[in-house]
Formats: structure tokens, C-alpha cells, sequence
């Protein structure tokens, strides 16, 4: 190779690097684009959400007033007895909740769900087989032991 060849090709060597930063550059700004783009979104999602809170703390007032006004335009005890009952209401609907949890299951729920699924025939290889018939036969303990299979 000669001397000019050598110069031709780093000047092009030069020119590639160039333009391979400048399309780096570019890759750059497009991405920051898309960031500024998601941020400005979520910008507008952060006004929204500060706008519904003002509204929800405007409600909240505003029920707030009138829940005051409604109690000093009626009775002491009508307002005592509003308060009783709502405290009633609730204990009553807590102390339902826990029963319900704490209460056992019904073995009938889970038996009518499966023998609403039972395919006629099922265990008829069973009930037949000599295992089942010898168990019977002798009155002894029988442990089946496997997976249950659905067809």
C-alpha cells in the first residue's frame, strides 16, 4: 500500500467515526425524547391525581358540614341515638363476619359439588375388584393410597 493509499484511508476512517458518533448522538436524543415524553405523562398523571384529591377533600368537607349542621339542628339525643346505632350496626356486622370465618365448613357443600361432577361408572373397578371385596369380608382397615385423576 502506498502513502496515499493509507492517508485515503484513515481520512475515510475519520469520516466513519464521525458519522458514527453523530448516529449515536441521534440514538441518544431519540431516547431522551421518549423519556421526556413518559415523564411528561406521568406528569399529567400526577396533576389528575392531585386534582382528585382536592375534589375527594372538598366532598369530605363538604359532608363534613353538613353532618355538623344536620347534629345542631337536631336533638341531643337524636344525634346519640344516630351514633348508637351506627356503632350497633357495625359491631353487629364484625361479629357476623367472625362467625362466618370461625364457623367449619360444611362437608355438604364439597360433597354436592362432586357428586354433581360424577361420571357415571366411576369406581365400579373398584367396588367389583377383589380388594374391596375381601376388605368387606373381613371388616378390616383399608387404606387406598394414589392420585385422583379427572377424565
Amino acid at each position: 500500500m502506498g502513502e496515499r493509499e493509507i492517508e485515503d484511508t484513515l481520512k475515510r476512517l475519520g469520516q466513519l467515526t464521525q458519522e458514527e458518533a453523530w448516529i449515536g448522538y441521534a440514538q441518544i436524543l431519540k431516547t431522551t425524547h421518549r423519556v421526556d415524553e413518559k415523564l411528561n405523562k406521568i406528569d399529567d398523571k400526577v396533576d389528575e391525581a392531585i386534582a382528585m384529591e382536592r375534589e375527594t377533600t372538598i366532598v369530605a368537607q363538604q359532608t363534613a358540614n353538613t353532618v355538623l349542621q344536620i347534629q345542631r339542628s337536631c336533638s341531643p339525643n337524636f344525634s346519640v341515638v344516630i351514633c348508637e346505632y351506627s356503632n350497633t350496626v357495625v359491631g353487629n356486622q364484625l361479629r357476623d363476619n367472625l362467625r362466618r370465618w370461625l364457623s367449619p365448613p360444611d362437608p355438604s357443600t364439597n360433597h354436592n359439588i362432586a357428586h354433581s361432577v360424577q361420571q357415571k361408572g366411576t369406581t365400579t373397578w373398584f367396588m367389583e375388584g377383589s380388594i374391596f371385596g375381601n376388605w368387606r369380608s373381613t371388616g378390616s382397615l383399608l387404606w387406598i393410597h394414589g392420585k385422583r385423576t379427572f377424565l
